[in-house]
């Protein structure tokens, strides 16, 4: 699963890629069986429920199956300030993806990961807002 940058990661879009995913796989490994979508990223950390409730990433999470997931202690800092050196507490917040990371930074002294799984069978029916 790849989530480009730049926000606008709508369910709309999230729906859209996981149909293209799926029918790709379909077509090139006919003879595999594949039951789930399965992903490991910062994108799923659980902290972003409260810090970000409304937020695209947490529609996400609440959308599919998750699972926790060992991660370093700057998950996602990279992705997001295109840095993960120095202390996080002084990156910039020009953002609200970004005063989440850093308030988590400075809340819990860590960032997380978790994982997601979407079983091919529910894709049809995830959720569009």
């Amino acid at each position: 699963m790849h989530i480009p940058g730049g926000g606008g990661m709508t369910l709309e879009k999230c729906r859209e890629s996981f149909l293209e995913a799926r029918d790709f796989v379909k077509t090139c490994f006919p003879e595999r069986t594949f039951a789930a979508f399965g992903c490991t990223s910062w994108v799923f950390n659980p902290d972003w429920r409260e810090y970000l409730p409304s937020s695209n990433i947490t529609k996400l999470q609440k959308a599919t199956l998750a699972f926790p997931f060992p991660a370093a202690p700057k998950s996602g800092l990279y992705f997001i300030f295109g840095r993960d050196d120095g202390d996080p507490a002084t990156y910039p917040e020009d953002n609200s993806m970004r005063r989440a990371m850093v308030r988590a930074w400075r809340e819990k002294g860590t960032l997380r990961s978790a994982g997601m799984l979407l079983p091919f069978d529910e894709i049809d029916k995830f959720p569009l807002g």
